[in-house]
């Protein structure tokens, strides 16, 4: 029998296939739905994993600052700073027995040596010299490396040091080490997504804790493709594949950042942060093929029916949407498949509406945010439209808002340029952010003022227009402050040569007078002493002048039994010009008192009183009187010596001086000329 052969499709598969072809729209649809909230599920998990670091991150800071406190608090016992070692090693031991995260103590002094410590010398030992060279060096808290004391994970801590400045001018570090156990115990504490994944290191990227898994981590390097993250200077978030082979969407922050010293990472897994998503994508599969079967089984009456209808509707609602109406709802009334699609569109329509609307709003909050900036923010078009300007910006340009009418002509009227394309003037072709860019402003006040510009380039705008955000920071302050240190700098190094010039003359002087080497380097080493004491005092002041009662006092805090010398005279500042001589004067003065004067006998008195400056027939000057009583008796010397030379020509230097040699004691008449302006000669020489 001869077989007839068919041609072509049979009407009920052509209803099948018109069926499912159907279909395709409301596919196209789902899967644009679907990558849509993959995108926007992207964007949180993200975000999530950022704040997830951050918290963590802030933690590790928390506990960071308590054990810097607590060194700061071990550096202020007495034992610590007189290097007390028995009472010292006691006291640290009495602070490690009651701290779980602290393994050993030592405390480095001056000289870079131990003078106390906890736990075993050995464990001290494998610390890294540099870093307790470091510790004494200073400033501050730092941290150090990780470092391994046995064979066990948890045998190794993380040497921490906090450099403390004593009374005495020296500096001293305090060092402890952390215990790798009490940080990792620490880390698993801290709350972290389902399946997250977190990583502390130090900034060789040698791993402080894990979680999870810390015996399997603890102790080993970061990866060398991951290297990058934790030699960065920046905090970032990537997609990458964890060494315990779990997909995590990673946040970092490189061990530059605060807290210095210590890199930390946290990760989401990705297969977790997507559950959700995949679990409504198998379902929304699921229905289309549930459908499927059914337009299969409908036949051609089905087809005709409840195929060309749907269609169009979905169809018709896809086209509203594309054009923007989201609050469209389909007309297709519910219960059977297409029906349920229907509906699960219209709730899509509806987020997607509520999503245009958050954008909405969120250009709204853009705008406020902006307009309360605190330094000067504007969001502007290529064709000159001000989007938003901030309240500052106007305030610090002194244009009112009503005139800002164009940004490019304000750009061009207000700054000046910098060459032919200045990027502050032609904001509009670059293609990333730009900053550090400072030019003179003009206000309408005709004040001129610095600022720092940045270019942000930013999406255009729907109509296509290029769109920036210009920000500024008013830095003219910070400008002549610059100015004002390099005229410092030039002031610094006069003054240097000055008391080299000084050193030297003091030192020559005094090897002429003085040609036994013992006695040179005793009175060399008293003037240098008394000239150090002077520049000690200007430097509290910034140079700007000293204290004459400070002065005194200075000079006169070692003598014994100061209650045999009295002080009058209200305290006044001289300029910075007149303190060294006037020092070196004071100097000479006490030791000749001390060695052969009234305050070499248990009788003798010292008197020294200084008038109020006033203004005379010869200018602006004041008196400091120098009496001495009850001293051995004086007789005027029959050649004068180096100091009495000295004192002489400092004076004539400083106004005129007259000494007298009375009976009881020497008596010396200072008349100091001062200036009218603020300071007085920079130096005076020897």
């Amino acid at each position: 029998m001869t077989q007839v052969r068919r041609t072509g499709l049979s009407l009920t598969t052509r209803l099948v296939l018109l069926g499912l072809a159907a279909w395709l729209p409301a596919l196209a649809v789902i899967g644009y739905l679907e990558s849509e909230l993959r995108s926007a599920r992207e964007a949180e998990v993200l975000e999530a994993a950022r704040r997830q670091t951050q918290r963590a991150t802030s933690e590790l800071d928390r506990f960071l600052e308590g054990t810097r406190m607590m060194l700061t608090a071990v550096s202020t016992a007495r034992g610590v700073r007189r290097f007390d070692e028995a009472n010292c090693s006691m006291f640290l031991a009495g602070v490690t027995e009651n701290l779980a995260s602290i393994r050993s103590m030592v405390v480095v002094g001056p000289d870079r040596g131990l003078h106390c410590r906890t736990g075993q010398i050995e464990e001290v030992e494998k610390i890294d010299p540099m870093f307790l060279v470091e510790a004494v060096a200073g400033p501050g808290f730092r941290i150090g490396r990780f470092t391994r004391f046995g064979t066990e994970p948890y045998e190794a801590g993380l040497p921490v040091a906090m450099s403390v400045r004593l009374q005495t001018g020296e500096t001293i570090g305090v060092v402890a080490t952390v215990e790798i156990r009490h940080l990792a115990e620490l880390a698993s504490r801290w709350t972290l997504a389902q399946e997250g994944a977190l990583t502390v290191a130090d900034a060789d990227g040698v791993i402080l804790a894990r979680s999870p898994y810390p015996e399997r981590f603890i102790g080993t390097r970061v990866p060398e493709a991951f290297q990058h993250w934790v030699r960065g200077t920046e905090i970032g978030v990537e997609r990458a594949r964890s060494q315990d082979g779990t997909v995590r969407i990673i946040a970092y922050k490189p061990a530059a950042l605060a807290p210095a010293g210590l890199y930390l990472s946290t990760g989401i897994a990705e297969q977790s942060a997507f559950a959700a998503i995949d679990a409504a994508r198998r379902q929304g599969i699921a229905i289309i093929l549930a459908s499927a079967v059914l337009t299969l089984l409908g036949g051609l009456w089905a087809g005709r029916r409840f195929v060309r209808h749907p269609v169009a509707s979905l169809l018709a609602l896809a086209e509203a949407w594309r054009l923007g109406r989201r609050n469209q709802v389909s007309d297709m009334p519910g219960g059977d498949e297409f029906g349920v699609i229907a509906e699960a569109l219209d709730r899509m329509g509806a987020e997607l509406g509520r999503r245009e609307e958050d954008a909405v709003q969120s250009e709204a909050r853009l705008r406020r945010t902006i307009l309360a900036a605190p330094h000067p923010f504007m969001l502007h078009a290529e064709d000159g439209t001000v989007l938003a300007v901030s309240d500052s910006w106007i305030a610090q340009s002194g244009l009112p808002r009503t005139a800002l009418t164009s940004s490019l002509d304000w750009l061009r009227d207000h700054v000046r340029r910098d060459g032919p394309d200045d990027p502050v003037q032609s904001p509009f072709g670059q293609n990333a952010v730009v900053g550090g860019m400072e030019r003179e402003v003009v206000t309408v006040s005709g004040e001129t003022r610095i600022w720092d510009f940045s270019i942000v380039p930013l999406e255009p705008l729907a109509d296509g227009r290029s769109l920036c955000l210009t920000t500024a920071v008013d830095v003219t302050d910070r400008y002549h402050a610059a100015e004002q240190q390099s005229l410092l700098l030039r002031e610094l190094d006069h003054r240097v040569k000055n008391t080299l010039a000084n050193v030297q003359a003091i030192a020559s002087q005094t090897f002429r007078s003085t040609p036994d080497p013992e006695a040179f380097r005793q009175k060399f080493s008293e003037r240098l002493g008394a000239l150090a004491r002077t520049h000690d005092m200007l430097t509290r002041g910034q140079w700007r002048g000293v204290s004459l009662a400070g002065m005194v006092a200075s000079e006169l805090a070692h003598v014994p039994n100061p209650e045999r010398i009295a002080v009058r005279g209200e305290d006044c500042t001289l300029p910075a010009g007149m303190a060294v001589p006037l020092g070196l004067i004071l100097h000479e003065l006490t030791t000749n008192a001390v060695k052969y004067g009234a305050l070499s006998q248990g009788d003798g008195r010292l008197f020294i009183g200084w008038s109020a400056p006033i203004h005379d027939g010869e200018g602006r000057s004041m008196q400091l009187d120098w009496v001495e009583s009850g001293g051995p008796a004086v007789e005027p010397p029959v050649r004068s010596g180096f100091g009495s030379r000295l004192i002489a020509q400092l004076a004539r230097s400083l106004g005129t001086g007259e000494a007298r040699f009375e009976p009881g004691g020497v008596v010396f008449r200072l008349r100091i000329d001062l200036p009218d302006g603020a300071d007085a000669a920079e130096s005076v020489p020897i």
